[in-house]
């Protein structure tokens, strides 16, 4: 599914003086940080509870944003190997000044980069069991942590101690939040232009999917590669709908992707001959209405490992979907109208609710409007020739839409 991150969220002021979030710098970052000799690193367990602790901030350098020296043998090693996303926290408080980065760590044992950081003051961290094992920069017990920042937050503060002080006081004997300062936000794009912040793809497919769809196309005019629609979809969602309805059959597409969906690795040809590999990272979702093992063998059946039934709605689920959908184009639903669409599918119809019904329903409705030249809304009859068009004569009951109307329908959408 799309992940957008929700901007409103991140500047919404919160209490402790942090007001509205301006934008900031790394290098106002990092003048702060340097006041703060101890950071506190949080990383994610292999049980899924996070852990934090003291951590030096060690001198700026190239290759990271922010360095920490460790011994290999610690915890946090093997978690930030298995869940490289870190926060960093600091804290003045003197000045009460904060900050909060987000970031990817890494472990590295680049001997050039710790003899780079090293200082006179490992040492002490690092006791001396002998030979190289003194703490030094040939110490082979010494690893570094980095952090490269995806998005930091932090307080910075520019007025004298006297005034933090008095507003303390002031908030104290008012009952107001007092504001310390300026809380500044900065994201990776913003000091790195190789990352931008976009939402993950979604690609929808149907019965058109062929196989040569699931290949690389090559235009020999305008010497380029189209990409096929699984790679488009890469990192998102790749949403095969109506499976089993394609001119190809359900065998053959499923035999395209059975290495792809076990190993996560996808196979594609040039227009050379020469075969390559690429990653096939993404959420796949096979869509259909037919019984699933008409479609595919126990096997196959293996490879997709969950499996979700859309039941039918009950009735307040179906007025909940059925509002929503009328909301979204703007359209105000009177509650007899959700109650006599379900009376007439379950009752005159003999048929079950569904969740495509409402969008159906209104999507006749607002057609039928603007064939009449009058503003959507929901009225008894055109709701009637929605379901009309939604079960015609052959299928279910009369319901009272008029027959010279009906037969009039057909026959135009014969023609």
């Amino acid at each position: 599914m799309a992940t957008k991150r929700n901007e409103k969220d991140e500047e919404r002021p919160q209490a402790g003086g942090e007001g509205n979030v301006q934008a900031g710098t790394l290098d106002e970052l990092w003048k702060l940080v340097e006041g703060i000799e101890t950071a506190m690193l949080t990383t994610r367990r292999a049980d899924g509870h996070m852990v934090s602790r003291p951590m030096a901030t060690q001198k700026r350098a190239s290759g990271a944003h922010f360095w920490f020296a460790t011994m290999d043998h610690m915890p946090k090693v093997a978690e930030i190997s298995g869940e490289p996303r870190v926060n960093l926290a600091y804290y003045k408080d003197r000045t009460r000044e904060w900050v909060s980065v987000s970031g990817d760590a890494f472990v590295s044992k680049d001997c050039a980069k710790i003899r780079e950081l090293w200082a006179p003051d490992w040492k002490f961290w690092f006791p001396n069991e002998g030979g190289k094992k003194d703490g030094g920069a040939e110490d082979p017990r010494i690893v570094l942590i980095g952090v490269r920042a995806v998005s930091a937050q932090y307080l910075t503060l520019e007025k004298p101690q006297a005034l933090v002080l008095f507003d303390l006081v002031k908030a104290k004997l008012t009952g107001k939040t007092p504001e310390f300062g300026e809380v500044k936000s900065i994201r990776r794009e913003s000091f790195d232009a190789r990352w931008v912040a976009c939402r993950r793809p979604v690609v929808i497919t149907g019965g058109e999917l062929t196989l040569e769809m699931l290949d690389l196309k090559f235009n020999p005019i305008a010497k380029y590669y189209e990409a096929p629609l699984h790679v488009k979809a890469l990192n998102g969602t790749f949403i095969i709908d109506d499976f089993g309805r394609q001119l190809v059959s359900p065998e053959a597409l499923l035999n395209r992707w059975i290495v792809p969906l076990q190993s996560r690795i996808d196979f594609l040809k040039l227009h050379t001959g020469k075969s390559f590999e690429i990653p096939f990272d993404e959420l796949v979702i096979f869509s259909t209405n037919l019984q699933p093992t008409d479609l595919m063998d126990p096997a196959f059946l293996r490879r997709i490992p969950y499996k979700l039934e859309t039941c039918s709605p009950n009735d307040s689920d179906f007025g909940r979907i059925f509002e929503g959908v009328a909301r979204k184009e703007g359209l105000l639903l009177a509650a007899d109208i959700v109650d006599h669409v379900i009376a007439g599918i379950r009752h005159r119809f003999k048929a079950d609710l569904a969740c495509y019904q409402p969008r159906f329903i209104v999507d006749q409705v607002i057609a039928a409007c603007k064939y009449q030249g009058v503003a959507a809304a929901f009225t008894m009859e055109v709701v009637e020739d929605a379901l009309a068009n939604l079960y015609p004569r052959s299928t279910a009951p009369s319901h009272g839409v008029g027959t010279r109307k009906a037969a009039r329908s057909e026959s135009i959408a014969a023609e």
